[in-house]
């Protein structure tokens, strides 16, 4: 008796000669089916590093990915379990469909080897010498157990803190995504593409250096011109400060400090079994000019970007027609994708309670931070981990649309995820609130409609901020309404075609808001979990939308010299 060993490759094109019951062939060898005792099927397609490893124009960073262990990391690629969701329902009624698996996959950032030698590094051992220069010393990194754990410059590089082990970790995105939804890239023939008023597609995603995160930036108008390129960290001096009203600011405010790593569209998209591998045109630091000059602004983080297994299981920025497999029993009346997720989907999102409907929405022009966002429905009780950010003092935003069937939200924040460990955050807040119709509402925060304001907002602004809320940014809009894309030269233009921006549309279902909840200290060593807790809400159709957090240092929020741009 025989045992064999099948790859899956083989496995997809087997013949069988007569009786499927009595011959098989692999390759040119026949086995006769009574004679084999054991068949093992392996899978043999090529995972990330694997493919890194067949380029031979990668050798020093594939070298290096072998070297610190992390090539098996990358060979990850299932959670390997099944997911079952126990209410369908939606909104009450509407039932959807549930993912019951959880692929991993990952986008790697790879250095070639002519880019290396760029910068001096012919092979690993040059390659060390560097990432000594790097992070031998890397002062401005508040990494988990920093108090008993030390940088290692040493030969054992599968120990995390080892500097190669952190080099390679840096150019691993938990994330696994093609080239195009890197970032929700500007597409003239997509009308649910809804960056307006001159608003910039970025992203922020976590990393496998722990606790750090990279920022993907699509610069349409910045310092490049009309360019549909892709950059990583890149860095203008003051973003998301203006020095005038209704504008991003001058140019002269916004010098390019640091051009950040192109991401070379013509060499990217390599596919593996288990994500992409995208070549970029420097290697990628976590140095201090990333830590306190790439993220020393108002980062405005997606739900949808936090939960990284929606972009590895292809429901982030997803379509319609890219889901079917998942939704064949979706009754969306827009045609839009919704999809319920299981309860203990995420990495960085637990719920509290057992029959929560957690759904993502997108593929639609919502009035939402790239055309997507995260329900709850009623008396929901998640955690959600916060993106990792440089140790400072920081205002935590929540935006979100106002919603008729909204409810109360109580927020917690720890560094926990056990609810018993929280302490509460801001004060309970409505997500109904404010309704526009009712003067009272209005004159409770400070906003004012359009046709009453001659200042194009600043004073009512500045009395909401008082108050803890902030409009809406004018950079995205509703998509089909969003015919103006281009930047703006003064803020008469963003007042005289409010349809276009967030900030100026008003009313229940249609209005966009933010919520400051508070200040904090964040320690990048820790992790910060956020509880959102829906109260008071019996109502089975009740359900509210998260859209984004806001992380903003202190000094952004407080400076002297400059305001916060209305995007």
């Amino acid at each position: 008796m025989k045992k064999l060993l099948i790859s899956l490759a083989a496995m997809l094109t087997l013949p069988l000669l007569g009786n499927a019951q009595e011959t098989l062939r692999i390759g040119d060898k026949t086995y006769n089916v009574a004679d084999v005792e054991e068949i093992t099927i392996a899978n043999t397609r090529p995972t990330v590093a694997d493919v890194l490893a067949r380029h031979t124009e990668y050798s020093i960073f594939s070298e290096a990915l072998e070297a610190t262990g992390l090539a098996d990391t990358l060979s990850i690629r299932n959670k390997f379990r099944v997911y079952e969701v126990s209410n369908h329902l939606w909104a009450g009624s509407t039932p959807y469909d549930s993912p019951t698996e959880c692929k991993v996959k990952f986008t790697l950032f790879a250095v070639d080897n002519e880019t290396f030698r760029t910068i001096g590094i012919t092979d690993f051992a040059s390659l060390k010498e560097k990432c000594i220069e790097w992070y031998g010393n890397a002062g401005w990194y508040n990494y988990p157990g920093m108090d008993k754990l030390s940088i290692s410059t040493g030969d054992d590089y599968t120990y995390t803190y080892n500097v190669v082990n952190m080099f390679v970790r840096y150019h691993i995105l938990k994330a696994g995504m093609k080239y195009k939804k890197l970032v929700r890239c500007y597409d003239p023939e997509d009308n649910n593409w809804n960056f307006a008023f001159g608003g910039e597609p970025h992203s922020y995603y976590e990393t496998l250096l722990p606790n750090t995160i990279v920022k993907i930036w699509q610069p349409l108008y910045h310092n490049t011109g009309d360019s549909q390129n892709i950059w990583v960290n890149r860095y203008r001096m003051n973003n998301t400060l203006t020095n005038q009203v209704g504008t991003m600011g001058s140019e002269a405010m916004h010098p390019l400090m640091d051009e950040g790593a192109l991401v070379r569209k013509e060499k990217s998209d390599i596919y593996a079994l288990n994500g992409y591998i995208h070549n970029v045109s420097k290697p990628l630091i976590y140095n201090l000019d990333a830590a306190y000059g790439v993220f020393y602004e108002r980062m405005r983080i997606g739900i949808n970007d936090i939960l990284h297994e929606l972009a590895n299981n292809d429901l982030r920025f997803a379509k319609q027609n890219e889901v079917d497999w998942l939704s064949s029993t979706n009754n969306n009346s827009f045609g839009s994708v919704c999809a319920i997720m299981p309860n203990d989907y995420f990495d960085n999102l637990k719920t509290n309670t057992e029959r929560t409907s957690i759904a993502v929405f997108s593929s639609w022009p919502w009035r939402l931070w790239n055309n997507e966002d995260f329900g709850l429905s009623n008396n929901a009780d998640v955690c959600l981990r916060l993106p990792s950010v440089p140790t400072g003092r920081y205002e935590i935003r929540l935006g979100y649309p106002i919603q008729i069937t909204g409810g109360k939200i109580q927020l917690y924040l720890g560094t926990t995820n056990d609810p018993e460990k929280m302490y509460e955050f801001g004060d309970v807040f409505d997500t109904r609130f404010p309704d526009i119709s009712i003067k009272e509402d209005r004159d409770s925060i400070g906003y004012k409609l359009l046709e009453e304001y001659d200042d194009y907002g600043v004073a009512s602004d500045m009395e909401m901020q008082t108050h803890g809320y902030m409009r809406a940014p004018a950079s995205y809009a509703y998509g089909t309404y969003n015919t103006i894309k281009q930047p703006v030269g003064s803020a008469d233009e963003l007042i005289a075609n409010p349809k276009n921006s967030c900030r100026y549309e008003e009313g229940h279902n249609i209005m966009t808001i933010r919520k400051a909840v508070g200040m904090t200290y964040l320690e990048q060593q820790n992790d910060y979990w956020l509880r959102i807790k829906v109260i008071g809400n019996d109502n089975p159709d009740a359900r509210r939308a998260l859209d984004y957090i806001e992380l903003v240092p202190e000094g952004i929020v407080n400076n002297t010299n400059y305001t916060e741009d209305w995007y």
